[in-house]
């Protein structure tokens, strides 16, 4: 890859990820910065002035002049409201950073939750998690260092070189320009090195999390293949790999630290050079002497600082690389909007040579046209690979074709989802109350018909039981059962089941297919997923898929 052409593009993706953090700032957010800058501007003067005031406080007391008490107080002064006004901006910061992480974390989340069906198939759970974490970290250094690491030290640095300008000899001031462009040389010399540890740290991180999160979630599998060891041998090498990138990172600051500590000692030892032979010839007091070694002393602070910004600052655009390339994936496109129909009618549905290919990988279905009049209840049948549970996602919308058309009701577009009920061989179970999962997402439902579904799927007595992870506390069945249940206050007008009764025992099948009976009597269209003859021959309507294709389409009992 040409890195150069690719500069560009990492940079316009930079500053649309960095983008968020100014539309996060709320009146609340301005005024706590605000505050915080102030504290910044206060701080840096603060620190800049003591060291005069120091200067003159020595002076004063080597000549006898009476008046070193108040210099005291003063040079005390100063300290304390430097350290003070230290505090007020760490105190209006933290305030200002969590208001903006809160708005910026919930517009992360509203663009992930937006990413078509696809994205997810292709990644890890817990790999977007740990992009997530480390995006808000990464977002976290640019807001700390950007604000109120560059401006105090540029500040406080600015005011000290005028005023060792303004009192001293101009060849101090070169030494600390000098140290001051030895620093920068440093630190823009290994700003390339840190970020490319930070990218490995960060992708190390993402691997481990995303590999433990994996582990936890089959932990079923782990226990009944004894793979427990397997299981901490992977993790430890992902924790091994991330030890090493930490180990580089942290071998890259001891370098330029170890840089910076000769530049600094360089430039102390030929500002006392200089001020030795101007003490001794009487050009420069005994204050002065203090201020300029005060000054060389403290220099030390804000460039510092700035080597630490650049470092984070680094640090914090590699570890929001890879959450900004998930911030520039285009959004699901809307759903049309189509005029209401009855709630008693079922959804028309007809798909016109359909055909949808994977990324990666070749067709699985081809040519696929089917008409599903209002009302009507399918089963799709065929072998394992023949394309079925993808035809179920064509037509939730969660898969978009590359070739046909889907007409629903009239109008062009996949099933709209507020309409549409998708029932998976494994439902979606939430680690909430079974009434919770029955209700969710909420919204516009009537009251009471939560209640209603779960006692109508039998499950009123378990409405506050805590489902566990997956569904851990819920039987096969009764997980099932949920998952109708969640369909029934929203009314749905299609209902869409992959396998519904595949993992199910006889009395759970026949009571989730009676259920199924009561929603179709109610006029809905329904498309069922089987494997069991007869679950496809109650369905009435038969329709075999195989190799892509629709092989038949009959009425139960004619194939």
């Amino acid at each position: 890859m040409n890195i150069q052409a690719g500069l560009p593009r990492a940079g316009t993706r930079f500053w649309r990820g960095a983008r968020p953090l100014w539309v996060a700032l709320d009146r609340e957010s301005c005024a706590c910065l605000a505050l915080a800058l102030g504290c910044v501007v206060a701080g840096a003067g603060f620190s800049a002035v003591a060291p005069l005031i120091l200067a003159s406080l020595v002076d004063a007391l080597v000549t006898g002049m009476p008046a070193g008490g108040g210099l005291v107080l003063a040079y005390a002064a100063c300290l304390g409201l430097a350290r003070a006004a230290g505090e007020g901006r760490t105190f209006f910061h933290g305030r200002a950073e969590q208001a903006i992480l809160r708005v910026l974390t919930l517009r992360v989340a509203r663009h992930l939750v937006s990413l078509p069906m696809g994205f997810f198939d292709r990644q890890r759970s817990g790999a977007l998690v740990q992009t997530l974490e480390n995006g808000l970290q990464g977002y976290r250094l640019l807001l700390q260092h950007g604000i109120f690491t560059l401006l105090p030290a540029l500040l406080e640095m600015t005011l000290m070189a005028g005023i060792v300008a303004y009192v001293l000899d101009g060849r101090f001031l070169l030494v600390i320009a000098a140290c001051a462009i030895g620093y920068g040389a440093v630190f823009s010399g290994g700003a390339q090195s840190v970020l490319a540890a930070s990218r490995r740290v960060s992708a190390a991180r993402i691997g481990v999390t995303a590999q433990l999160a994996d582990s936890l979630r089959n932990i079923e599998t782990v226990k009944a293949c004894c793979g427990e060891a397997e299981t901490t041998r992977r993790l430890d090498a992902g924790l091994l790999e991330t030890r090493r990138s930490w180990q580089r990172f942290h071998l890259i600051r001891l370098r330029n630290g170890l840089l910076v500590t000769a530049i600094f000692s360089a430039g102390l030892l030929t500002v006392l050079a200089l001020a030795r032979g101007q003490v001794t010839g009487g050009a420069m007091t005994a204050g002065e002497l203090v201020l300029v070694s005060a000054y060389m002393l403290q220099m030390v602070r804000p460039m510092e600082l700035l080597g630490f910004a650049a470092r984070d600052l680094g640090q914090g655009a590699a570890f929001i690389e890879k959450l900004v390339a998930i911030l520039d994936l285009a959004p699901e496109a809307a759903e049309p909007s189509c005029g209401a129909a009855p709630l008693c009618q079922g959804m028309a549905v007809r798909l016109d040579r359909v055909c949808f290919s994977p990324e990666e990988g070749g067709d699985i279905l081809r040519d696929v046209s089917l008409t599903l009049r209002p009302g009507a209840r399918a089963g799709l049948v065929g072998p394992s690979g023949s394309g079925k549970s993808t035809l179920l996602r064509v037509l939730a919308g969660y898969c978009v074709p590359q070739a046909g058309e889907i007409m629903t009701d009239g109008v062009p577009g996949p099933a709209r989802r507020a309409e549409t009920a998708f029932i998976a061989q494994t439902p979606g179970i939430f680690n909430e109350t079974v009434a919770y999962n029955a209700g969710f997402p909420g919204g516009e439902v009537e009251p009471g018909a939560v209640e209603a579904a779960l006692a109508r799927v039998g499950l009123a007595p378990l409405k506050d039981r805590v489902a566990g992870e997956g569904g851990a506390q819920l039987s096969g069945g009764e997980r099932q059962r949920v998952a109708i249940a969640r369909a029934l206050p929203r009314r749905p007008r299609l209902v869409l089941a992959d396998e519904p009764t595949g993992n199910l025992d006889s009395k759970s099948t026949a009571d989730v297919l009676d259920l199924l009976d009561e929603i179709h009597a109610e006029g809905k269209t329904i498309v069922i997923i089987t494997h069991e003859d007869e679950v496809a021959a109650r369905a009435g309507r038969v329709i075999t898929l195989r190799d892509g294709r629709i092989e038949s389409d009959v009425l139960a009992g004619r194939r």
